[in-house]
Formats: structure tokens, C-alpha cells, sequence
């Protein structure tokens, strides 16, 4: 590709009318950038790597393929850095030190969340897992979900939550998913309400004060891994 050049992926499925989640990730997005429609923009010279995940019925299947980038589609040189190398970037640095790495945008929407997701160059494996308040009516603060859908969907996440001890519309299992309901949250993927069978027992080694931990029973569902 040329830099500023635009390409579409083309992920062949079959049958043809089966409805499997499609998700693409760029392991550069600096270098090409891909988004929910599997739309390429090679925006500098250099090379990434494009994975493409399908999702059939919670099974996953990836493929990649490498995407180089040079010159320029208007024909015009790129201005190299002085020297004539490709300098390394702040993130480059910083991880070559060890140093940790802050990613900010100014671009409060589900684009700018998207590009800073993108920038971990990190997709999640397995079952996703995405925690996050489902708000508390009449009046709360939650997050929009058209903000957060497309990141969300991108993951095929199940949005996770746990009702509440001290009372309010989120008690019981089924005043809570009305409410999930109401904020627009089944909307955009599943809800699972952690606690809805009950609870389980996560033992605290050499605690001060606790030796147990009580979570959601659905909690078991969901494996935990860090990177």
C-alpha cells in the first residue's frame, strides 16, 4: 500500500448468510489503521501486522496477514527523519526502558477509545469480560453506551455486573437487567449479572483481615489472565 491509500478486507464466510461477529485489529495502527468494517488507511511508511477474528457462536478463529506501506498515493516523498532511519518513537523508548507508558486522547467518542485500545497493540483471548457500572436511577453517572459499543463489540464482550447490598433498582437480578435494559446496555452485547445464582467463596492467603472473599457465582465463568 501507499500512504494515504484506503483498502477494504475482504474475510470470505460460508454459508454466506451466516451471522458471525468479524473483528480487526492492527497490531501498528501508527502505520495502518483498520476499522470495525475492516476499512485499511496506511498512514505511514513501514509495516504492520492486520488480525482478522470471526466469532461463530462464542468460537473464535483468527488469521493475520502482513501489510506493508511506502511511498506515497499522491506521489509526493515522505519527509524522513533527519539521518535518513525511522526514529523510534516515545512508546518505543519507554518500553525499551521499562518505564510505563500513558495513553490519552482528546477525542472524548468511540473513535478516540478505539485508538487508544488499538495503541496496547494487545486483543484479549477466550470469554471477554467488560466490568463496568450499569448506573443507578433516577440519577447517575454511566457511561454512554454508544461510547463504548463499538469497543466493546470489537472484544465480543459480555458486559458483567454484580446487584447491589445496599438496596436501590439494582437489588434483585431482574430489577437490574431492567435497568441495563433502560441505559441501553443489552443493546449493544449480553449481560450477565454475576450474582444471579448466588455467590461463591475466593479464599484470601495471608490476609490481615479477611480470610474469604464473596464474589458472584458467575464469577467461576470467567478465567482471569494478565498481561
Amino acid at each position: 500500500m501507499k500512504t494515504g491509500e484506503t483498502k477494504n478486507c475482504k474475510v470470505m464466510i460460508k454459508p454466506s448468510d451466516a451471522k458471525d461477529k468479524i473483528s480487526y485489529l492492527s497490531d501498528h495502527p501508527a502505520v495502518v489503521s483498520v476499522n470495525n468494517k475492516g476499512k485499511l488507511t496506511a498512514k505511514r511508511s513501514g509495516s504492520a501486522k492486520v488480525t482478522v477474528t470471526v466469532n461463530r457462536r462464542g468460537k473464535k478463529k483468527s488469521t493475520w496477514m502482513k501489510v506493508r506501506v511506502t511511498g506515497s498515493s499522491s506521489g509526493k516523498q515522505e519527509n524522513p527523519p533527519s539521518g535518513g532511519d525511522e526514529k523510534p518513537s516515545d512508546d518505543q523508548n519507554s518500553e525499551a526502558a521499562g518505564t510505563p507508558i500513558v495513553y490519552m486522547t482528546r477525542n472524548i467518542d468511540s473513535a478516540g477509545l478505539m485508538k487508544v485500545y488499538q495503541a496496547l497493540q494487545w486483543a484479549p483471548s477466550g470469554r471477554v469480560a467488560v466490568k463496568l457500572s450499569t448506573g443507578e436511577p433516577p440519577a447517575s453517572n454511566y457511561l454512554d453506551p454508544d461510547l463504548i459499543r463499538e469497543l466493546v463489540q470489537s472484544v465480543d464482550g459480555t458486559i458483567v455486573e454484580c446487584n447491589t447490598a445496599y438496596g436501590g433498582s439494582r437489588a434483585s437480578t431482574a430489577m437490574h437487567m431492567q435497568v441495563a435494559k433502560d441505559h441501553g446496555f443489552k443493546e449493544i452485547a449480553d449481560v450477565d449479572i454475576q450474582d444471579a445464582e448466588g455467590s461463591m467463596e475466593i479464599p484470601v492467603k495471608n490476609g490481615s483481615r479477611l480470610s474469604v472473599n464473596y464474589v458472584g457465582k458467575n464469577f467461576g465463568h470467567w478465567s482471569m489472565q494478565r498481561k
